[in-house]
């Protein structure tokens, strides 16, 4: 147990030796050696280095798979309950906004709440004026998933990564306001006739501020959300 939380070169210390990082880990040591039937964790690698936080919740991963137990997983880090959990249960305010699985949570969220907290989005609006589409201001018509009545006005989520940008002729007319690097991928925030959004591409950066593009959404990306938040339950 030592081996799985990297600690098995401070085994001859006492408590009082050892950082808070490093008493979190023997923690998780000690919660796991009896293999309970349920385990309650909470907030039990938010002490931890990014690096070992990783690699932690892949052996939590593992241990689960392989024993069977129950994870009750308590976090306010959206990535490790999306890689650990079969279903999430999203809170607001105690209040239980949607209980799903993790790929419906982040592709089909039912408030604007859950949208936002799961991932990165755009919270937009608009009304309906067909029964897949809805006019957008500063983005037009876009398709959408989703029922909804003819001339409602609806919330709609929208993923950064489901936008690109080009200077082709096809797509809405848009200016680069900002952008940030992160390696793998780049942001930026763009705004098409006073809309503003939020876009996220692979690589290193291609556009600079103040950049004349164009944007485009993929087909299907546009996802209709409920406007209100559902009853406390």
């Amino acid at each position: 147990m030592l081996t799985l939380v990297k600690m098995e070169d401070q085994a001859e210390k006492r408590p009082s030796q050892i950082s808070g990082g490093q008493k979190q880990r023997v923690a998780i040591a000690r919660a796991l050696i009896n293999k309970p039937r349920v385990l309650l964790l909470d907030e039990p690698l938010a002490a931890l280095d990014l690096k070992l936080r990783q690699h932690l919740l892949v052996e939590l991963a593992a241990l689960h798979r392989e024993v069977g137990t129950t994870f009750v997983y308590v976090t306010h880090d959206q990535a490790e309950a999306m890689s650990l959990s079969d279903r999430i249960a999203v809170m607001n305010e105690g209040r239980v906004e949607q209980v799903d699985t993790p790929t419906n949570l982040y592709q089909s969220p039912r408030t604007p709440f859950v949208a936002s907290f799961i991932g990165d989005t755009n919270l937009l609006s608009g009304s309906v004026i067909a029964a897949d589409t809805v006019a957008v201001p500063g983005l037009g018509n876009v398709n959408v998933r989703g029922g909804a009545k003819l001339g409602e006005t609806v919330a709609l989520s929208l993923r950064p990564e489901h936008l690109a940008l080009s200077q082709s002729d096809h797509g809405v007319a848009a200016v680069v306001d900002e952008v940030i690097y992160f390696g793998a991928f780049t942001r930026y925030w763009v705004t098409c006739s006073g809309q503003r959004l939020l876009v996220q591409e692979q690589g290193s950066a291609i556009w600079g501020r103040g950049a004349q593009v164009r944007l485009r959404i993929a087909d299907g990306a546009c996802h209709l959300i409920e406007s209100k938040s559902p009853s406390a339950s």
